[in-house]
């Protein structure tokens, strides 16, 4: 094995520095698949509706989404979540712009006030 600093290569030039990304990489892959996952995801929001709603409640909400109105509702939901999503972001940019103006007004009034 010949050593460069932090990567040290075999005979066969293979490097142990990829060796590591390599299990790291997998052991992240595990993480998602365990917290991240769509059939998590799934359970949680299923455990979420059977702990707020009762079974009545649920057969309610499932005819209603079965009706014009609920499929109305569910195929402009995405619409619905960009709109408000742009919102958000422009309040998000207001108001760093702002607070940057504010931050720019503070450190000016206290260089001011170490002169």
């Amino acid at each position: 094995m010949k050593s460069f600093d932090f990567l040290t290569f075999y005979a066969d030039g293979h490097c142990q520095l990829k060796d590591l990304e390599t299990e790291f990489e997998n052991k992240q892959e595990k993480l998602k698949e365990k917290y991240l996952s769509w059939d998590v995801y799934k359970a949680n929001i299923i455990n979420a509706y059977e702990n707020t709603y009762t079974e009545q409640e649920l057969l309610g909400l499932r005819d209603f989404l079965r009706s014009p109105v609920g499929k109305s509702i569910l195929e402009k939901r995405h619409q619905l979540f960009l709109l408000s999503g742009q919102s958000n972001q422009r309040n998000v940019e207001k108001y760093i712009n702002e607070n940057k103006k504010l931050l720019d007004e503070f450190g000016k009034r206290l260089d001011q006030l170490i002169e």
